[in-house]
């Protein structure tokens, strides 16, 4: 029986015996590399960047599909209203307001299918601009959803409630009563990650004749 001397990992040497079982055994050749060895078989020590990304997964997995009963897809829906959601549908009015410190609004809602609420929140995102010219009639709004200002279903619905959309115009509602208005919002995870969004034209009124143009 012979005996060589075999390399193993780490610089450690092995003695291993030559004999009716030498075929069965890797040898060191002069490449320095053992015949037979599968290094496809270790394990691969995952750097920085792939728990980073595992993390980021691991995040966008959460916020899709959480533990409890599947939610189904993501979609968000847009609504009229303050405290109480109404789906908003193309061709609907939408009530101009004046705002208790002056300002012109658009009160909101949303409901948000298909997500949850992970510790770090949710962005939503709304912007109003004309439906012909494209011109942009408010200012761009973005709020971090949380447990604090979103209401949770029994069915893993997230409402957005008490939406307050800025118009540009802050004075005189009758330079924006008549025009089509399309409405864009989107919800999305903090690092910027699109989950949902949803577009409706509405239609500017008001109704209450309380606002027109105090000046004129």
């Amino acid at each position: 029986m012979t005996t060589v001397g075999t390399p193993l990992y780490g610089g450690l040497w092995a003695t291993v015996a030559l004999g009716a079982c030498a075929g069965s055994v890797p040898v060191a050749t002069d490449a320095g590399v053992e015949d037979g060895f599968d290094a496809d078989s270790l394990d691969a020590t995952p750097g920085d960047a792939d728990l980073n990304a595992a993390a980021r997964d691991a995040d966008l997995d959460a916020s899709r599909a959480p533990d409890g009963p599947d939610l189904g897809p993501a979609r968000l829906e847009i609504g009229l209203g303050l405290v109480e959601h109404v789906p908003a549908r193309d061709g609907d009015d939408a009530e101009v307001v004046r705002g208790p410190a002056g300002g012109l609004f658009l009160e909101l809602t949303t409901r948000a299918f298909g997500v949850a609420l992970g510790p770090e929140g949710l962005d939503l995102v709304i912007r109003g601009r004309d439906a012909l010219t494209g011109e942009e009639l408010t200012n761009p709004l973005s709020r971090r959803l949380t447990t604090r200002n979103t209401r949770v279903t029994s069915d893993g619905v997230l409402e957005g409630l008490g939406i307050t959309l800025a118009f540009l115009e802050t004075r005189c509602a009758d330079r924006l009563v008549g025009r089509r208005m399309t409405l864009d919002a989107s919800v999305l995870q903090p690092m910027g990650e699109l989950l949902a969004s949803d577009r409706v034209d509405l239609v500017l009124v008001d109704e209450e004749y309380v606002v027109g143009c105090p000046d004129e």
